[in-house]
């Protein structure tokens, strides 16, 4: 068995970090004194000692919950739709694909016209200039949304942004 200090505070953080090591089951006998000392095996004492070695590891629960909010909120409002010249165009992966196939036809035949559903019984005739538009702005749309992730992704790994509000905040400047 190996010892660590641990303040008391820390342990229940360092035992979630644990928890992703494959070399640690429910059966791994790990001690706690209650107050600031830790045995381990010596078989994950290498595991302990790497966590405890990175500076951050106290706010990696914080952060990995950070960077799942940060892909919900990018999923939620990627795939919210847009509206481009009063029609509307869902994002959901289903509606990008349909009309990324739509644009690909419009590019080899620009004298097309092609249904487009613009809300419930509510259909309206596009040509091939008009789809393109639409293509343009659904990609243009998905990669802001893709930027804004990737940005508070980097923010939550610098230690920079700490909250959902902060999140929330990066993703309402897509217009």
């Amino acid at each position: 068995m190996k010892n660590f200090t641990v303040p008391k505070d820390d342990f229940p953080v360092l035992m979630l970090a644990l928890a992703g090591n494959a070399e640690i089951s429910p059966r791994t006998p790990v001690l706690f004194d209650g107050n600031s000392v830790l045995s381990v095996p010596d078989t994950i004492a290498p595991a302990v000692q790497s966590i405890l070695a990175d500076p951050h590891w106290r706010t990696a629960p914080q952060r990995a919950a950070l960077l799942a909010a940060a892909e919900r909120v990018r999923l939620a409002r990627e795939t919210a739709g847009i509206t481009v010249n009063a029609i509307t165009v869902a994002t959901d992966t289903a509606s990008q694909a349909r009309l990324t196939a739509m644009a690909h036809h419009a590019r080899d035949n620009p004298a097309v016209l092609s249904t487009w559903q613009n809300g419930p019984g509510n259909y309206v005739v596009l040509t091939a200039a008009q789809i393109l538009g639409l293509h343009a702005a659904m990609v243009t749309h998905v990669q802001a949304c893709l930027k804004v992730e990737a940005e508070t992704s980097a923010r939550i790994a610098a230690g920079t942004l700490t909250t959902e509000a902060e999140i929330d905040a990066a993703f309402a400047a897509i217009g």
